[in-house]
């Protein structure tokens, strides 16, 4: 009986020595710079993967859609795209096509990047009248207000 104990015992420890030595190998790696960005941008796409999933989406027709695009040549993986305040998703791929509603309010927050961002609105559903196809909109730094959806009420 004594025996069960002792090597439940000994796994027990040999469990907690190998978890210790990850988290302390985990804080040496953390202090340098280029390792920590790369465990920062793990760790953004494993959120993206479970925002990605909530949001797919089906454009057709009778879909209230959007697609607003970066026109920077880059990953913009810190800035987000907000419907009434809550992330939807963020640019890391270039642009993002999303749903919405009648009164939302969309939102780009580039509060992560100090210079001038440029977006463009590439495709949107015929019945908004807040927005139109080709606007530009200009961020720097801050939570910017693309439009409070509007629909024409004679489509």
């Amino acid at each position: 009986m004594f025996i069960i104990f002792e090597k439940m015992g000994k796994i027990i420890i040999q469990l907690i020595i190998i978890f210790l030595i990850i988290i302390i190998s985990v804080q040496i790696i953390l202090q340098d710079k280029q390792a920590n960005l790369r465990l920062k941008h793990i760790e953004k796409a494993a959120i993206n993967l479970f925002l990605n999933q909530e949001r797919a989406v089906r454009v057709t027709d009778e879909i209230n859609y959007m697609t607003v695009e970066s026109k920077e040549n880059r990953s913009l993986s810190d800035v987000w795209l907000l419907i009434n305040n809550k992330r939807i998703d963020n640019f890391s791929d270039g642009k993002i096509t999303f749903t919405f509603q009648e009164g939302d309010i969309i939102i780009i927050d580039s509060t992560s990047y100090k210079n001038e961002l440029s977006f463009k609105i590439t495709a949107i559903h015929p019945s908004i009248v807040s927005i139109n196809k080709g606007d530009i909109i200009k961020t720097r730094g801050n939570k910017s207000v693309i439009t409070i959806i509007e629909f024409d009420k004679k489509i």
